[in-house]
């Protein structure tokens, strides 16, 4: 087992007069005026709502800039540093399972989401505390061609983990478009045989096998995440895939946003087209993640994206679309008031019973502050701590569409901690360890 470099308690490397600092400057109090930055993002909305004027509003917030957020000691462990053939890490996913942790993530020779990307893992057997070496769990040419491969977690059942990931590729002139893709506006070139695979493990990741199954025209977005009923539910982008076949699979049913025609494939470039299924122009939903309320309801969390000629600077807040038949049927998005910064974030329940969000919240940051947002109803996401509060900063290694400070995160429950994942600038991979009882 490889020993990284470990950070003791997060009072050690940094004041709590620090963090509170941030804090304050990111959210201000409940009794305080709001952060300067909230004028700019309310100038903007009146535009934002006009793009969304389709949309039905929820009333899920987090209440960004008038809730303060607590500073949160945490244990910060390196897990992977980037490095020369290995310069661009981010998709990070983590599963506890039989007293180990398995740290899976997307890892690319130089630039994001390019042929050569495959998906790779470390295991910690000591809490998190050292991590092996990563080895390969799919390679770039799993598709059959060389490709993209993007890490979509371990889902585990019995004495079987289940790997996801994301397959793509180019062809020839798509290669060309690509190595003179400059603009990130540009539409990218098109993505043939897009599809999510799965290899399985029955020796604790020592071994995979060769693809063991396939959902056509879906790039996955997270694991398989367990309903109340105990059906899986896969998510993507527009299109959300449950299955009753606990080991996840056989059995995929296709569900998807209103109006995404039937042939449509769930991949980056094909976010717009399903937007404009539901007669949205300039705006898209992506990396969908969800949380099932007692109510049995399942609110499936969208990012927004917009067109940046639209609307400057952009308020960046998420949407939502539910499911109250075990996700069968999905009802149109409704715009949230649950702020954003334009990244990936996770939902879900904690042990408790409290639903938490892991997510960057404030719009134009630069994915900074990592904040854990808990809720008691699945409304009001109120109660919210720092686990991240740095600057960011150049990458070390030069590459496309890299940067933001907190990459991705993910979490798992194991024992009395919860482990939260995430990139660092798109290339180091980090777990923050958080005590369950300080989480109150």
């Amino acid at each position: 087992m490889q020993s990284r470099q470990r950070y003791r308690r997060l009072a050690a490397w940094i004041s709590a007069a620090c963090l509170l600092a941030c804090a304050a400057a990111c959210s201000g109090s409940a009794s305080s005026e709001k952060d300067e930055s909230i004028p700019k993002e309310e100038a903007s909305m009146s535009g934002y709502d006009q793009l969304f004027s389709a949309l039905d509003r929820s009333p899920i917030t987090n209440r960004w800039g008038k809730v303060k957020p607590q500073p949160l000691a945490a244990d910060t462990v390196t897990v992977f540093s980037a490095e020369p053939g290995a310069q661009y890490n981010h998709h990070p996913q983590i599963t506890a399972w039989r007293g180990r942790l398995y740290a899976t993530w997307s890892s690319g020779l130089i630039h994001e989401d390019f042929p050569g990307q495959q998906m790779v893992m470390a295991v910690s057997e000591d809490g998190g505390d050292s991590w092996s070496s990563p080895t390969v769990v799919a390679d770039s040419t799993i598709g059959g061609q060389p490709g993209v491969v993007t890490n979509a977690g371990i889902h585990t059942f019995e004495d079987t983990m289940v790997a996801y990931y994301s397959y793509y590729r180019y062809d020839e002139q798509g290669m060309q478009l690509l190595e003179d893709y400059t603009d990130s506006r540009s539409p990218l070139p098109e993505q043939l045989d897009a599809h999510t695979g799965m290899r399985i493990s029955r020796d604790g990741g020592e071994t995979w096998s060769e693809p063991a199954g396939r959902i056509d025209r879906l790039t996955a977005n997270l694991c398989p995440q367990r309903l109340q009923n105990g059906r899986l539910l896969l998510p993507g982008h527009a299109t959300f895939f449950t299955t009753d076949d606990p080991l996840g699979l056989t059995g995929w049913e296709r569900g998807s946003l209103p109006g995404v025609p039937a042939g449509y494939t769930d991949s980056p470039n094909g976010l717009y087209a399903a937007a404009q299924a539901m007669k949205l122009e300039g705006v898209a939903f992506c990396e969908a993640s969800c949380y099932q309320t007692a109510d049995g309801v399942i609110h499936m969390m969208l990012r927004t994206l917009i067109d940046a000629d639209r609307i400057s600077p952009n308020p960046y807040i998420l949407a939502v679309s539910e499911s109250r038949d075990q996700g069968n049927s999905w009802s149109k998005p409704m715009l949230t008031q649950f702020s954003d910064c334009g990244s990936k974030c996770q939902f879900g329940t904690l042990p408790d019973g409290r639903y938490f969000c892991i997510s960057c919240p404030q719009p134009g940051s630069g994915r900074t502050p990592l904040v854990l947002a808990l809720s008691e109803d699945g409304v009001v996401f109120d109660q919210q701590f720092i686990i991240g509060s740095g600057k960011e900063h150049p990458p070390r290694y030069p590459g496309r569409h890299k940067g933001g400070l907190y990459g991705y995160p993910t979490c798992a429950v194991s024992g009395d901690m919860l482990y939260v994942i995430y990139s660092l600038e798109k290339e180091d991979i980090v777990v923050s360890r958080i005590r369950l009882e300080d989480l109150r």
